[in-house]
């Protein structure tokens, strides 16, 4: 049986949308502001990843993420020194684990 592609990526969209929806309303009941809550997790991230990638992740246009940064204070910078340490102690990793491959092949 042969199955139609399209038809399975409309039925998916709509169970999806379904389900959004409902959680949608659940929230809502709950007295959860979505809108704000939504902006309180997108500035969350854009505290830890670059505007441009969460942009890109989660389909938003860069200037609504690079907004956030500068209302949140944040910067690109503090990320790209994270980056910098993880790079550092992925090399004192690597260079340990070669020194200890070493002394095993020499024993």
């Amino acid at each position: 049986m042969l199955l139609d592609l399209r038809t399975l990526q409309l039925t998916v969209a709509a169970n999806h949308a379904a389900a959004s929806a409902r959680h949608s309303r659940h929230l809502r009941a709950l007295g959860i502001p979505l809108r704000l809550a939504k902006a309180a997790a997108v500035r969350e991230l854009v505290l830890e990843v670059p505007a441009p990638v969460v942009a890109d992740a989660l389909g938003f246009h860069h200037t609504t993420t690079t907004r956030q940064v500068r209302n949140v204070g944040g910067g690109w910078t503090r990320y790209a020194a994270a980056r910098q340490r993880c790079y550092q102690q992925l090399q004192v990793w690597h260079a340990v684990d070669m020194m200890s491959t070493q002394r095993g092949n020499a024993s």
